[in-house]
């Protein structure tokens, strides 16, 4: 009964301490840590008791005492620049789904308004976190090494740089652009190309871009209309929209540095002009995004390498120290192309 009272206050007070349920459950502060942390070196019905004592009183171990002790927090932070793409919710989604089976959790970082990504980096840094995926075309390496020590491991992603400090792994998109060309020109029908950009600061759409290019200048073909976007669907509407507004050669293929752009364009020519998609008309996108395989668009598409490129990062944040250096650097992953109905 006494001990039933002083649960009861335990109960209704703000928090309740591993040192109080060991108290109540007769064994040592440290017994209550092992049964969390490491159970299976626990008799199993001291278990049994600290367990059901704990629910009781809603006794939930602290995190942020048990990361000083260790000096981990097993928080992987996630710094996404541009969160409107579908393909780094996937991306982020699945990686947390992977870091889950280690025991690690990611702690998302999306800016602001008036938020930069340098202030971004900081507060990443604050949090203690284990390790940093970053998604962002604008951050400098300068920038990067500047703000993060050598001792917590960086994912860049979709980023094609080769230093040694950090890993970086991204889809081959040079390599994207030339088989979407030769996917093209195999079909041996087009009289006009086309290709719609993501922003400029993006490596992603301009190695496309310069695939896509060089390889039509391989088969013979120099004229190239291009269009600028900036990865978004409404760009891509505009972009047909200016597409519309030019004298083309038809049949047509088109390139899209991205889904969402090629969403846009798709209901943009389907709603506003006569021309038939892929008779007129074919479009190719990157990404292989949900909406993609949606019956009402159909999109045949470049598949990005997300689970080699989920694998890669995983298996560089787990690393130890030693041999994290050796897998460091650039690593790129090759596309691949589903064929559907728009091209």
């Amino acid at each position: 009964m006494v001990q039933f009272r002083r649960w009861f206050r335990l109960k209704n007070s703000k928090s309740i301490t591993s040192v109080e349920v060991a108290k109540l459950v007769g064994v040592s502060q440290a017994t209550v840590s092992r049964a969390f942390n490491n159970p299976e070196k626990v008799d199993p019905e001291t278990k049994r008791r600290i367990m059901a004592v704990a629910r009781r009183c809603h006794y939930i171990p602290n995190a942020i005492a048990k990361s000083l002790v260790s000096r981990k927090t097993n928080i992987i932070g996630a710094v996404i620049e541009d969160f409107e793409n579908p393909f780094y919710v996937s991306f982020v989604y699945r990686l947390a789904e992977k870091l889950a089976e280690s025991g690690k959790k990611v702690l998302l970082f999306n800016p602001c308004a008036n938020e930069n990504v340098e202030m971004l980096l900081q507060e990443a840094r604050s949090f203690r976190v284990d390790g940093l995926v970053i998604a962002s075309a604008i951050l400098s390496q300068q920038l990067l090494e500047k703000e993060i020590p050598a001792t917590i491991p960086v994912v860049m992603i979709n980023r094609q740089s080769a230093s040694g400090n950090y890993c970086s792994v991204a889809s081959d998109d040079v390599s994207c652009g030339r088989m979407v060309a030769d996917y093209f020109i195999r079909q041996n029908r087009y009289k006009s190309y086309c290709y719609v950009a993501g922003a400029d600061v993006k490596p992603s759409s301009i190695n496309r871009r310069r695939g896509f290019k060089d390889r039509l200048c391989e088969w013979g073909i120099r004229s190239l209309i291009q269009l600028k976007g900036d990865y978004t669907y409404i760009s891509g509407k505009q972009a047909a929209m200016a597409l519309l507004n030019k004298k083309i050669e038809l049949p047509l293929a088109v390139f899209a540095a991205n889904d969402l752009m090629a969403l846009g364009l798709l209901d943009e020519l389907k709603y506003t002009s006569q021309y038939n998609i892929p008779t007129d008309i074919s479009i190719i996108g990157v990404d292989n995004i949900e909406q993609s395989c949606w019956a009402s668009y159909n999109l045949t598409t470049m598949q990005l390498p997300i689970e080699e490129m989920i694998q890669c990062a995983f298996r560089y944040i787990n690393a130890a120290d030693d041999a994290r250096v050796q897998n460091a650097g650039r690593h790129l992953f090759p596309c691949t192309l589903i064929v559907r109905g728009t091209a």
